[in-house]
């Protein structure tokens, strides 16, 4: 199989890998071309071995999907077609790697899980979009982006690291 073939078997529905193929429509640095090249076939094949699964949530019937047609055990990354329609595909590529974060190494809570799962982003390239993102986010006041201290320290961490680069 190759890596093209491996990485869309990630989505959950036909929707959700089109829905990224064509954000924003007539785009080249598409979210899933950005999401794709910045995955090595290692790391595609890891999110493959440990059931992860991307799924775009547009009505309640879209989450049907997670109840009947998943693997037991599948580890499922949801996002809001509305939510991201707010971002630009650098943004929601960091998101996207931000989440593949947590469904890898889901132990660490609180600060420690949100700057590990950063992390997984910002190593692929992603951390100047991350924090991006967040400002985003939160100047938007979208749910999930409140100004909390996780969150605020999440931003001076990224903020630290585009200092050192």
């Amino acid at each position: 199989m190759t890596k093209a073939e491996k990485f869309r078997s990630l989505f959950a529905t036909k929707a959700t890998g089109d829905y990224l193929s064509n954000h924003p429509p007539q785009d080249e640095s598409t979210s899933y071309k950005l999401l794709k090249d910045s995955l090595s076939d290692s790391d595609i094949d890891e999110l493959i071995d440990e059931k992860i699964v991307f799924i775009i949530l547009v009505s309640p019937a879209s989450q049907d999907i997670l109840i009947r047609d998943l693997p037991k055990g599948s580890k499922i990354i949801c996002f809001d077609k509305n939510a991201l329609s707010s971002f630009d595909p650098h943004q929601i590529t960091a998101m996207l790697l931000h989440e593949i974060g947590h469904a890898l190494s889901p132990h660490p809570k609180k600060l420690d899980g949100e700057l590990n799962a950063d992390a997984y982003a910002e190593k692929r390239g992603f951390g100047e979009a991350m924090l991006s993102g967040l400002r985003q986010g939160l100047a938007l006041k979208l749910p999930g982006f409140e100004e909390n201290d996780v969150f605020m320290s999440r931003i001076v961490h990224l903020e630290g690291l585009a200092r050192n680069t």
